[in-house]
């Protein structure tokens, strides 16, 4: 039960963080798009592309707005997915890197380490209640 809490109130903080603030179009836009299409490969392009803006502006204007670079907020979303795939499932690390994206299984857990202090392993030992 502590798992579901933990994952419930970090939702609900993150709901109202996104409430709290008020985000352009195109931010918020871009929001939605990551969080629904975190399996999928998501690029700056593609993103500026959809909101017919280019590229260097939502950028700019996604870093000033949410005070991290837009990859940086993809990897960090991928990271949480992967946070309850590592302890809600049995899937390998290999699979979780692969459905999240990520060619490279090394650089995958230098992104999770940076991101969550420990290795997805360590994370799995740690939080896993099944």
């Amino acid at each position: 039960a502590l798992l579901s809490g933990d994952a419930l109130r970090t939702f609900a903080d993150r709901v109202k963080e996104y409430n709290a603030k008020k985000y352009s179009y195109a931010v918020t836009t871009c929001i939605k798009h990551i969080n629904k299409n975190v399996y999928d490969g998501i690029s700056l392009n593609e993103l500026a592309n959809h909101l017919e803006i280019t590229p260097t502006y939502l950028s700019k204007l996604f870093k000033k707005e949410m005070g991290i670079t837009l990859s940086e907020y993809i990897q960090r979303e991928r990271v949480e997915e992967a946070k309850k795939l590592l302890t809600l499932t049995t899937y390998s690390l290999s699979d979780i890197c692969a459905w999240l994206n990520f060619n490279d299984q090394s650089y995958f857990i230098r992104v999770f380490k940076k991101i969550t202090s420990m290795t997805p392993r360590q994370y799995r030992e740690k939080y896993t209640v099944i």
